[in-house]
């Protein structure tokens, strides 16, 4: 028997219908409302399922899934990628907090007559799915894959303007052999077809993603798959050219001009990405979908008003986002004038549970203001997200600050510094009996265990060893305060109490 693409209900067990209401979705025109009560629909689209009998059909599935991913990104407030594959640059830091997933999957169905029928399975939450099916010419497919564009933005209630979705069902070229490799270079970049070897990315004879452009430069879409490949592979001067190319020929598309914006930054042009989010702020104002990166690019044109102004905006929501803690860490430490730094970093540290830099940067608080114990409790959590060297030599360090000499060398024991290990306890011998001096203490590099050896010869009545043994130190580390008090009270030198006065003058007595 011959299935349909209907069928396909079946098989997913979803409930059809012609137009589900969904839950606290309400159609909305293309008109700006304030962002905190705006609601961001994330979509996950599949690769078409295609059916056999349909001429070039890795062309025509390339040309719908780049066609309709780019439709998808006209609708206010609506995030799409597909399955498998990074969202557009331009949704990189995307906001999450209350977002709503939907799925869909594509298909093309061959017809008489070298017709297709272009189908969309719209399921939203609740796996509740609406089939779209619209025919049209294999050469000719504009209109219908227009309608199932059209179709699915009134499924998510979420409508373009006029102008916008006249974009839809604009020819990708008016000629056929442009459209042809156009549908090939999205097929390439979306998986359906298999990319060329990596000497002959580029070539504009053998590469399609660059011969699509080659042929036809005024195709934008074919520039947003130039520009989308060359982001993915971190070469963002190039990224930055296609998009802002693309962003020319659709100037309808926000999403285009999103994705310039955010190659811009990424290309090292703050000022140029500034004024670009700020033409995708005129077109989507106060848009969710673009806050994040819109402030970052602010942030990086040194417009801290207006940083602060979009984080502001957005209300409670978004508040313990990411990305919205981190840009406040960044604004304080742009500025300098921040009183709650480390509760800014805390807020990163909680919204972020798996990076290590909240976390780091709380303890290099600590550790300048002496506070080694709270800084040791940190530890933990930094060795929990993954920097267990790390977290384990801070650790090391604080234990012997806070004179646990016993602790810190179990714990260069656990990260196998036998030698580390072996200073420490030598420190910790000659800080117990300093008349009793180990051989090989005088050939440690150990700072803490060269100052311990020194007071030992000064307890023995070698001051002129005691002397050598800061000097050993104070040659890497100038204002090392132990060092400088062990070399003033063995030398009696007034520049090295003077030096200790400005390096710690709480060991200095009056």
């Amino acid at each position: 028997m011959k299935l349909g693409w209907g069928s396909v209900l079946t098989f997913v067990s979803c409930t059809a219908a012609d137009a589900p209401s969904q839950p606290g979705v309400t159609p909305t025109a293309a008109v700006s409302v304030v962002a905190p009560d705006r609601e961001i629909l994330d979509i996950v689209v599949e690769r078409p399922f295609v059916w056999p009998g349909i001429r070039q059909s890795d062309e025509v599935a390339g040309m719908f899934t780049a066609t309709f991913e780019a439709g998808l990104l006209d609708l206010p407030d609506v995030t799409a990628h597909v399955e498998g594959l990074p969202p557009t640059p331009g949704l990189d830091e995307r906001l999450h907090a209350g977002e709503v997933r939907w799925t869909i999957k594509l298909g093309l169905v061959p017809k008489p007559d070298d017709h297709v029928e272009f189908s969309a399975l719209v399921c939203d939450p609740d796996a509740t799915c609406t089939n779209l099916e619209f025919e049209g010419a294999r050469e000719a497919p504009w209109p219908a894959m227009a309608d199932v564009i059209a179709g699915t933005s009134k499924l998510l209630g979420r409508q373009a303007t006029p102008e916008v979705a006249a974009t839809w069902a604009t020819p990708a070229s008016n000629d056929p052999y442009a459209v042809l490799v156009c549908g090939r270079s999205a097929a390439v970049f979306y998986g359906i077809k298999n990319a060329v070897p990596e000497s002959l990315v580029g070539d504009e004879r053998r590469d399609p993603i660059a011969r699509a452009v080659y042929i036809d430069p005024a195709m934008p879409l074919a520039w947003w798959m130039v520009g989308r490949f060359r982001a993915a592979r971190g070469e963002w001067g190039l990224a930055r050219e296609a998009f802002t190319r693309a962003a020319i020929d659709r100037p309808q598309s926000v999403a285009f001009k999103a994705d310039e914006a955010s190659a811009l930054l990424r290309n090292e042009r703050p000022a140029q990405s500034h004024a670009a989010w700020l033409a995708v702020q005129e077109r989507s104002a106060d848009d969710p979908r673009f806050a994040a990166q819109r402030a970052r690019a602010a942030l990086a044109a040194r417009e801290i008003p207006e940083v602060l102004a979009v984080l502001d905006g957005l209300g409670k929501r978004y508040q313990n986002e990411r990305t919205v803690a981190e840009l406040r860490v960044r604004v304080a430490e742009a500025t300098g004038e921040s009183s709650n730094y480390d509760e800014l970093l805390e807020r990163w540290q909680e919204a972020a549970p798996n990076e290590a830099e909240p976390v780091r940067r709380r303890i290099a608080l600590r550790e300048d203001d002496g506070r080694y114990d709270e800084a040791l409790a940190l530890c933990e959590d930094l060795d929990a997200r993954g920097a267990t060297n790390e977290a384990g030599r801070l650790a090391i360090a604080f234990l012997i600050g806070l004179g646990r000499l016993s602790e810190a060398a179990e714990r260069a024991d656990a990260l196998g510094d036998v030698d580390v290990a072996a200073r420490i306890r030598t420190r910790a011998a000659l800080e117990a009996t300093p008349q009793a001096i180990p051989t090989y203490a005088a050939t440690l590099d150990d700072a803490y265990a060269t100052v311990a050896l020194g007071e030992s010869l000064l307890a023995r009545g070698d001051a002129i060893g005691a002397v050598r043994a800061a000097d050993r130190v104070l040659a890497t580390d100038a204002w090392q305060p132990e060092a400088l008090d062990l070399r003033a009270r063995a030398s009696g030198d007034a520049a090295t109490f003077a030096a200790l006065r400005r390096a710690e003058p709480s060991r200095v007595q009056q």
